[in-house]
Formats: C-alpha cells, sequence, structure tokens
C-alpha cells in the first residue's frame, strides 16, 4: 500500500475515531459552524458565535495556539471557539494522546491539500450518515484497530488477489454505502 495511502487510511481512521469519542470536530472539519451549546473559555461560557479574545485564553491555551497568535482577529468566531476547545480538550489529554495527537496533526499537515480535501469530504459523507451505518463503520474501525499488523496484511492481500471484476463489486459496494453513484469506466 501507497505512504500516502496508508496515512489516508489512519486519518480517516483517527477522524471516525474522534466521532466515536464523541469530541467536537474542530480538528477535522472547517470550524465555521458555532457549536451547538456555549462553549466555556477558561471557566467563562462565551457568547455562541462571537468568537473568543484572545486574553480570554488560558495561558496554557495562548501557548497551544501560539502558532495562530497574529491571525487570531482575522479567524471567523466559530474557528475560534472551536480552537479555543480543542486546545482545552488537549489540555486534559494524558502525555500518550497527547503525542498521538501531535503525531496526527503532523501527518495531516503534510499532506497535500487534495488528500486533505479527500478525507475533509469522506468526514463530512461519514457525518450525514444515519445513525445505524456510522455505528456499523465504528464497528469496523474498531476491528480494524484491533487487528495486528499481520491480520492487516493479510486482508490487503486477500483485496489484491480478487479478480478487476471482484474489486470493482467492492468499491461498488462500498460507494453504495457512502451514497455515491459508481463512476462507469469508458
Amino acid at each position: 500500500m501507497k505512504m500516502a495511502a496508508k496515512k489516508i487510511l489512519r486519518l480517516t481512521l483517527a477522524i471516525a475515531t474522534l466521532c466515536m469519542l464523541g469530541a467536537n470536530s474542530s480538528w477535522a472539519q472547517q470550524a465555521s459552524d458555532p457549536p451547538a451549546a456555549a462553549p466555556t473559555v477558561q471557566g467563562t461560557p462565551t457568547q455562541r458565535g462571537s468568537g473568543v479574545v484572545w486574553q480570554q485564553l488560558s495561558p496554557e491555551q495562548q501557548k497551544i495556539l501560539a502558532g495562530v497568535q497574529k491571525n487570531w482577529s482575522r479567524i471567523p468566531p466559530g474557528r475560534q471557539t472551536a480552537l479555543a476547545n480543542g486546545a482545552q480538550r488537549f489540555l486534559k489529554m494524558n502525555p500518550d494522546e497527547r503525542d498521538q495527537a501531535d503525531k496526527r496533526f503532523s501527518d495531516w499537515r503534510q499532506l497535500g491539500d487534495g488528500e486533505r480535501a479527500n478525507i475533509a469530504d469522506r468526514y463530512r459523507l461519514f457525518r450525514a450518515l444515519p445513525p445505524g451505518e456510522k455505528a456499523r463503520l465504528r464497528r469496523a474501525a474498531r476491528r480494524f484497530d484491533r487487528m495486528d499488523q499481520q491480520q492487516r496484511e493479510r486482508m490487503r492481500e486477500r483485496f489484491q488477489q480478487l479478480t478487476p471484476e471482484q474489486r470493482s463489486r467492492v468499491r461498488e459496494q462500498m460507494q453504495e454505502r457512502q451514497g455515491k453513484p459508481r463512476k462507469k469506466p469508458n
């Protein structure tokens, strides 16, 4: 499997994991929409849609978000709130979780615009799925996560051993589940 495809798969699974855990999707989506409930920044509820004044952030949040400080006033209010809440969640993580989040973010930054757009599209598709289908995908992601490297490799080999027609049918089934019509080759 190509390295870029592995990264996309890993990031897609990470996004699905965030969904499974009920995390705010600010790391994975364009968070320009205000959150459903008024968020809390440094213990004070902010006005929904009003964004966050840089000085309202705790010193720890400011340290995490230092890279966007000079552009903070130009960031849409919903995105500011999502970033502030994301920084707060990061602060509550244990060291292993922080390392994993740093790795995922580093991988994300290394992706090209096309790959990021592809992942964002998949994420939007996932969010639009009915609850039962989301649950099915979450179960599949958990099964995949529990596989060791050898089991994953066997799965890849089985797919590679399929005939082109069988692969085409598998892809059609996957696209039907995603609600996309299959493109017919010319």
